[in-house]
């Protein structure tokens, strides 16, 4: 126990230098997939904006073809997300 304790103690120097991390702690970024497009032999970049918004178009897009799908499975798992 005395083990344990002695590693497990919170000294003031470490306390301080939290409050200076959560002090300069940044948001967590965003990161989207960008996609490309074929029309008509043509190439095209999709870009999504790098937000909430952004990433529910990705999917969107990614996933067109099986909406009914993915609809299913959230469905299936809705009780698990925060209302």
């Amino acid at each position: 126990m005395k083990f344990f304790k002695k590693f497990t103690q919170i000294v003031q120097q470490f306390l301080q230098l939290r409050d200076i991390v959560l002090t300069h702690k940044q948001p967590r970024n965003i990161e989207v997939q960008s996609d490309v497009q074929s029309n008509k032999g043509q190439v095209k970049s999709v870009i999504f904006s790098e937000s909430h918004l952004g990433v529910t178009q990705s999917h969107i897009f990614h996933y067109q073809n099986d909406i009914e799908d993915v609809k299913q499975e959230f469905l299936d798992r809705q009780q698990y997300f925060k209302n």
